[in-house]
């Protein structure tokens, strides 16, 4: 693609390539990147009785509070972003329900109640986000071969090729995670105590916002 499109502008230099001028070419406006609000976790899609907690926002807002609030997530939080911006991240939203407050600021995989979090991660390329994909999230990275109850890879998962989903909905407590990729993002998503129906309609519905 990149080589035809450089073919084409280079013939267009000497006999014109299409009606467009190489001038208005060189003026058109690039897309802006897609915010990762645009794709976090949508309240919609869960339980009337979880709500919004105050610590979701913008990544770095995000860790900015849960240090304040002495959150046993921060330190473990804080690394995994800083080796995302490593890897090429530029811009990432948390956004996190629960039904019971304490519950907001509590570790990742030991709320009480039912809850849910989600972590969109914008990368610089598609490339970089797949290689953030391939490092894992907050210690969690299957392998592809692996093989577990409850634990899909790839289109398995019904998200991405690029996706691992591990559904322990089953069990007490009530565990779904999934993580992929899809374009520029990297996309996380933590479920406690909620049945599977609504994880996996969670989940569906952060995909399909991604352009």
């Amino acid at each position: 693609m990149v080589a035809c499109v450089m073919s084409c502008l280079m013939i267009s230099v000497v006999a014109g390539c299409g009606s467009v001028p190489l001038a208005q070419l060189a003026a058109a406006p690039h897309a802006a990147p897609q915010d990762p609000r645009s794709v976090s976790l949508a309240a919609d899609t869960l339980p009337d009785e979880l709500q919004l907690c105050p610590v979701s926002g913008a990544i770095d807002g995000y860790l900015q509070r849960l240090q304040v609030d002495g959150s046993p997530s921060y330190e473990l939080a804080d690394q995994q972003w800083m080796a995302m911006k490593r890897m090429g991240a530029n811009a990432g939203w948390v956004q996190s329900y629960a039904r019971d407050s304490q519950d907001c600021a509590a570790r990742l995989g030991e709320r009480l109640g039912p809850s849910a979090i989600s972590f969109s991660i914008r990368f610089k390329d598609a490339s970089s986000a797949l290689d953030g994909f391939g490092s894992g999230f907050l210690g969690l990275r299957p392998a592809s071969d692996m093989q577990a109850p409850g634990l899909a890879h790839g289109l398995q998962t019904q998200l991405t090729a690029d996706a691992w989903t591990y559904d322990q909905t089953d069990k007490t407590p009530s565990v779904f995670i999934a993580y992929w990729a899809n374009r520029q993002f990297d996309l996380f998503l933590l479920t406690e105590r909620l049945p599977a129906a609504v994880a996996l309609r969670a989940a569906a519905d952060m995909n399909s916002r991604v352009n």
